[in-house]
This record gives C-alpha cells, sequence and structure tokens, in this order.
C-alpha cells in the first residue's frame, strides 16, 4: 500500500501542528494572541463543518439490491490503483481519525511530492524531493527538514491497497441517499489489528468516493476523497524560498 507512506507523513504533520506553529513565541505573544486564537478556532471549526457536511459521508449503510450490471470481483477497486498505477495525481480529501476532521491535499509527479494538511486552524505545508522532507508553518514563518530514507518513487504510487488484502464480497450501498457500490476487504495491520476495509464508489464513474477502516464493528479511519485527478499544478512541487523562514528541529 504505497499511498500508505504519505497518509502517514501527512498525519504526522498534522499532529505536530501546534508544536511547530508555538515555537518561538513569547509569553506576551500567547496572551495577545489567546482571544484571536479561540475567535480563529471558532470560525474554523464553523468553516469545517460546513465542508464536512458536504463531504463527510456517515457510516450507516443501507443496503440495497444490486443492479445486474453491477461487478462482484473486486474490480472496481483493483481497476482505480491500476489508473492510478504512474504515480502522478492530485489527491484532495477529508481523513477522519481520533475524532478529528483533517483536510489533506496530496500532488505528486512520481518523483517528488506536495503535502498540505490543515489542523486546529493551523496548515502545514509539506515538499518530498531530493531525499528530504521539509515541512513549513507560514504563520510562524519556520520550517523543519529531515532527511527522507525510504524509496521515494515507491511512496508515490496510489495503491490504496496490495496483495495482503483478501476481496470479500461488493455491495449496492445507499449513504445519506446517495448511492454506492461498496467493495469489502480485510487485512491485518500491526497496529489496528483484523480491518474490514470498504471501498465506495459512484455506480456511474466508478470513481472511489470514500474509503472506510472497521476494526471490531467500529469505524476507526475513513477519507472521503473530493477530488482524485492525474493533472497537476507542477508549480506546487517546487520548494519556495526559505529565507525568510526559521528552521526548527523536526518533531517526532
Amino acid at each position: 500500500m504505497k499511498a500508505k507512506k504519505l497518509f502517514a507523513l501527512a498525519l504526522a504533520a498534522a499532529m505536530s501542528l501546534t508544536t511547530l506553529a508555538s515555537c518561538g513565541k513569547t509569553e506576551s505573544d500567547d496572551k495577545d494572541s489567546s482571544k484571536d486564537t479561540k475567535e480563529t478556532t471558532a470560525a474554523t471549526t464553523t468553516a469545517a463543518t460546513t465542508v464536512e457536511s458536504d463531504t463527510v459521508l456517515t457510516t450507516t449503510a443501507v443496503y440495497v439490491e444490486a443492479p445486474s450490471d453491477m461487478k462482484t470481483d473486486g474490480s472496481y477497486t483493483k481497476n482505480f490503483n491500476q489508473s492510478m498505477d504512474s504515480g502522478k495525481y492530485t489527491m484532495e480529501l477529508s481523513y477522519s481519525i481520533l475524532g478529528m476532521e483533517i483536510p489533506m491535499k496530496i500532488v505528486t509527479d512520481g518523483k517528488s511530492a506536495y503535502m498540505e494538511v490543515t489542523n486546529s486552524g493551523v496548515t502545514a505545508k509539506m515538499y518530498l524531493t531530493d531525499g528530504k522532507l521539509y515541512t513549513l508553518e507560514d504563520t510562524s514563518k519556520q520550517y523543519s527538514v529531515e532527511d527522507y530514507a525510504d524509496d521515494i518513487e515507491a511512496a508515490m504510487g496510489l495503491n490504496l491497497y496490495d496483495d495482503t488484502y483478501t476481496f470479500t464480497k461488493t455491495e449496492a450501498t445507499q449513504l445519506d441517499g446517495v448511492d454506492y457500490y461498496a467493495e469489502h476487504f480485510t487485512y491485518s495491520d500491526a497496529t489496528l489489528g483484523d480491518l474490514e476495509c470498504i471501498y465506495y464508489f459512484d455506480p456511474t464513474t466508478e470513481a472511489l468516493t470514500k474509503l472506510s477502516m472497521i476494526s471490531a464493528g467500529s469505524e476507526v479511519l475513513s477519507m472521503a476523497f473530493t477530488k482524485i485527478s492525474d493533472e497537476i499544478d507542477e508549480s506546487l512541487l517546487k520548494l519556495p524560498d526559505l529565507s525568510s523562514y526559521t528552521q526548527v528541529e523536526a518533531t517526532e
């Protein structure tokens, strides 16, 4: 599952945003900004809720009679992976985990990547290039850099499942009154244990709409995709001038 690496990097950045953004603040800065922070957080929460209502699907599925032309061999997921195997794509999604909704954007040309994640009203921009991972936070004008030892090109392929997944069934499903084809796979994760992975596809376009991971009957994480395209903005892959930024230690 090559895309796991990019999602893991983006999620790690989201978790460390508070630390990165707070580095270098003085006590007076914290006091002066406390009111603004509360107001900004409230506004951000309101905005995020609006976006989520448009993009994040509920996990309560209503199963309906399958149409005769619905494929039942797991091929929607397999065909999607094959169509994106070049590693060149733009992806926008909402990543839901641990009660948080984290907007993400990933752009890659197969050799380098740009990732953007937002958590608690703070946005991190990540650049994976030339064996280095740069994480920038524009508000505080700070950045960190660390070596990236893994094969960058291998991390770019958009494979959301691999041969360790076992296909179990395809069902015609309705979520929030909208029809989907849901392909079910089982998978054993070293951290989360035995999982059921459900991939939701638009019946007409066969576009991937949502990925849900279920453990012990409860959803542990989900991804609601708002855009997946093989078109990219190459300007986003270029590392910006860091002369106006202050370097800080990368958080582990």
